[in-house]
């Protein structure tokens, strides 16, 4: 190789847009470093997060949520936020990205991942590459999901679907501790209204996580519940 020409090592100063724009994609198909062209950081963490395999979710996400948008139409919901929509799908492949980090990371502290593990053969592993610090990728990681959090909290506070409830048509249980505090009766007792045909059971003395502080309460409620159901 010639030593004056570009290598996945060499600094990516005064690069073209071009040139950076085929490494990236260089590295989103073979979720390696560029072969002859310079890596930039954007570059490095597009191996590090291994965005290679990105498009999977980006498909399924796409997938998924024009199927919603499809049954949300026939049902006759509100018109569809595009915008939150694509949000969502930005929010799952950071998810994606945060858990390929979260592999590396404690795979190495867990020593599963080492020089000669399989994961290291494949591509650069970001910790035994020395790429970055345990540290480095640590932040990274917190980061990544504490902007997914945001986006996930965005969504839920955007998403009213109390307008859908006098639509539901299938026998439905709600099932409510009488001290939960995280979900107050009071939500229970509004879905119950909502929903045409609910049943709605209260557990007595019981908070939150009904089917664990009173497991035998609760499976009885369901099985009483489910014998009234036709089949």
């Amino acid at each position: 190789m010639d030593s004056t020409a570009p290598t996945a090592h060499s600094p990516a100063a005064n690069v073209s847009v071009r040139e950076r724009l085929l490494a990236w994609k260089e590295i989103l198909e073979t979720a390696n470093p560029p072969a002859t062209r310079p890596l930039d950081k954007i570059g490095k963490w597009l191996v590090i997060t291994r965005a290679a395999v990105f498009p999977m979710t980006i498909w399924s996400g796409l997938i998924g949520g024009l199927l919603a948008v499809e049954a949300n139409r026939v049902a006759g919901g509100a018109p569809v936020d595009w915008g939150l929509f694509l949000l969502a799908v930005v929010g799952l492949v950071l998810a994606h990205a945060a858990n390929n980090m979260i592999n590396d990371y404690f795979d190495t502290t867990g020593g599963i991942d080492t020089e000669g593990y399989v994961r290291a053969l494949y591509a650069p592993h970001p910790i035994l590459s020395g790429w970055v610090t345990k540290r480095q990728l640590g932040t990274a990681i917190l980061i990544v999901n504490a902007v997914g959090a945001a986006i996930m909290l965005r969504g839920m506070a955007e998403a009213d679907l109390r307008d859908v409830l006098p639509r539901v048509t299938v026998p439905t249980l709600l099932l409510y501790g009488e001290l939960d505090v995280r979900s107050p009766l009071t939500v229970g007792e509004e879905l119950h209204a909502s929903i045409p045909g609910s049943s709605l059971v209260v557990l007595p003395g019981v908070g939150h996580a009904s089917s664990f502080e009173a497991p035998d309460e609760f499976n009885r409620e369901v099985r009483t519940f489910l014998a009234t159901v036709p089949r």
